[in-house]
């Protein structure tokens, strides 16, 4: 009972008042921990239950298993793995399951597979348990060729099979074939399921299938924030803002609270628009539900200021940020330079060099400062920065790099070395 609702030290004293403890005692104190996140001391519980000289179970060694997936602990796992051998349950389904989830946790997708292949009976949860595996560990092809094998035996695939198959089309960029793994949903249980309407909407987006991803959308019975968001991120990532704040404001009145990758995906749809109304609303909206705190949030937010004119708002937003990552301080570099503040820019790109390194952007950014007010000097220390870091030649870097040098009067530097 104690170890249902998550009371591990009366559990603990009760266990340890114990004067015969059987092995359904230990299953019972090694999941409870296990299930708290406390592995280490689930493992240790198990060892000590073999010095006690208590002999596992059926039960004991998917416990076990979970364990060290959840930490993950390959190590363990491999230690684990020979016990089921030594005390012969290497042919029981429920525990061999639990290998393969384990090694697929712990990133060796090779030694799952091989657990797989030897297995002389596999159930619905094997099949499952492998696929997700390689949709884990991001080996797409491998896990969708065994899907299709899954498939021409008639074994079903649970929920999460079916999410990761379609986020597997997605990584792919393979719209035909989400399709047609759209159609089979439609002909399952899986068509009432909003995570997986969710999935194929994220899918058709990433892959420009608009009006797939819309028609997705409308026939969802029940619309959840997820839902949601990957309809208003998906017009924006795809550079469509009117119908990103168009669906923000129908997420509105259904009274749902958007998250953080909403809002920022909206604040990205008004800098593009110049919606400084729509962007100050959900800038108050962010510090009153505290999502103001996720950098992604206030990295947008700079970007959706410096766009509308409103630089101070925007350094003002910048200056709060307690970890700035590169994309803080590329954002309010390139939104002093589009404000005309190019000096500013360049200070602000001297103070971020010591602690972070920048990118592409950055220097793109930077370089355009530099060209705006002829800083010739400031132009070449950091063509020769790029050359360092190797990103000379990387997008549009080079056309900047031109842009400082013309703009300069000094056409011959881009073929002089550094």
């Amino acid at each position: 009972m104690f170890v249902r609702f998550g009371n591990l030290v009366d559990a603990w004293y009760v266990f340890g008042k114990m004067e015969e403890r059987d092995v359904f005692s230990w299953n019972v104190l090694v999941g409870g921990y296990a299930k708290g996140g406390f592995f280490d001391e689930a493992l240790c519980l198990y060892h000590r239950m073999l010095w006690a000289g208590i002999r596992p179970d059926v039960y004991t060694f998917p416990c076990v298993l979970r364990t060290c997936g959840g930490a993950p602990d390959l190590v363990r796992g491999r230690e684990v793995h020979v016990h089921v051998i030594r005390y012969g349950f290497e042919s029981d389904v429920d525990v061999v399951n639990a290998l393969i989830t384990m090694y697929v946790k712990c990133g060796d997708v090779l030694h799952a597979r091989l657990v797989f292949d030897r297995m002389q009976r596999r159930d619905r949860i094997s099949w499952n348990a492998m696929i997700s595996g390689y949709f884990q560990n991001g080996v797409c092809l491998e896990g969708l060729r065994l899907f299709f094998m899954m498939r021409e035996l008639s074994i079903d695939p649970d929920l999460m099979t079916m999410t990761s198959v379609i986020s597997a089309c997605e990584l792919l960029g393979d719209g035909r074939l989400g399709r047609e793994i759209h159609g089979y949903v439609i002909k399952t249980e899986f068509g009432v399921e909003a995570s997986v309407h969710n999935s194929l909407i994220q899918m058709y987006s990433s892959v420009g299938y608009w009006e797939a991803a819309e028609k997705a959308f409308s026939r969802m019975d029940y619309k959840d924030l997820v839902s949601w968001t990957a309809m208003i991120s998906g017009y924006e990532n795809n550079g469509l803002p009117v119908e990103a704040v168009e669906t923000y404001r129908k997420m509105e009145l259904e009274g749902i609270m958007p998250d953080e990758i909403a809002i920022a995906s909206v604040l990205s749809a008004c800098a593009c628009l110049g919606l400084l109304d729509v962007g100050i609303k959900l800038h108050e909206l962010a510090k009153r539900t505290g999502l103001i705190s996720y950098v992604i949030v206030a990295n947008t937010l700079i970007d959706m200021y410096s766009k509308c004119k409103c630089i101070d708002k925007a350094l003002e937003v910048f200056n709060r940020i307690p970890d700035k990552n590169v994309i803080s301080w590329t954002s309010i570099i390139l939104g002093l330079r589009i404000n005309n503040r190019c000096f500013e820019a360049l200070i602000f790109f001297r103070q971020m060099i010591p602690s972070l390194k920048p990118n592409s952007v950055t220097l793109i950014s930077v370089l355009s400062a530099c060209a705006r007010i002829g800083a010739l000097m400031c132009g070449k220390e950091i063509h020769a920065h790029a050359l360092r870091t190797g990103l000379g030649f990387d997008g549009y870097l080079p056309n900047a790099l031109l842009d400082v040098y013309v703009r300069c009067g000094r056409m011959g530097a881009c073929m002089e070395p550094i």
